[in-house]
């Protein structure tokens, strides 16, 4: 897996979430020749994947391990990532919390429904996967991510919710 800083978005897409920007197939231009001793194994090309969702490559910086862990570990304890001079991403004490706006709150309810590890997108895409496919006990999965939906939805309430509750 491959994991990137997003430019634009100061995010964190990854190869395995996002899928790999190219693929390797067996060559469909191969023939197979009964008569040659070589191998009957097409050889390999590599083409385009059209499933690949990771941003352009101009606004992703490719991430070692340890840059990435250092970096998340950072936001974990409330830094901030951005880019310094040499367009390489470093962390920096975030700024003063602003008042929260409806936008602000649906912006990062997506960006958590979207974690490739903690949010909902993935088990919902299963569900669906299994339901497609006919596969049994797709309904726990299912209500794993409606629970973790909702969770979500608490920890991230609208603006006029947190000042209700005061």
């Amino acid at each position: 897996m491959t994991w990137y800083f997003d430019k634009k978005t100061l995010g964190f897409p990854n190869s395995d979430a996002s899928g790999e920007r190219t693929l390797l197939i067996p060559d469909p231009d191969w023939v197979y020749d009964p008569e040659s001793p070589e191998d009957t194994t097409p050889p390999l090309v590599r083409i385009s994947n059209p499933h690949c969702k990771l941003p352009a490559e101009e606004h992703l910086i490719e991430l070692s391990d340890d840059e990435y862990e250092y970096l998340f570990e950072g936001i974990t304890r409330g830094l901030r990532a951005v880019l310094d001079d040499n367009e390489r991403p470093i962390l920096i004490s975030a700024p003063q919390a602003l008042a929260l706006t409806k936008e602000s709150v649906e912006a990062n309810r997506l960006l958590a429904y979207a974690h490739p590890i903690t949010g909902t997108d993935r088990l919902f895409s299963e569900v669906l996967r299994m339901q497609v496919m006919g596969e049994p006990e797709w309904e726990a999965i299912r209500d794993k991510a409606i629970e973790r939906f909702h969770e979500i939805q608490g920890q991230l309430p609208w603006p006029e919710e947190t000042t209700r509750k005061k």
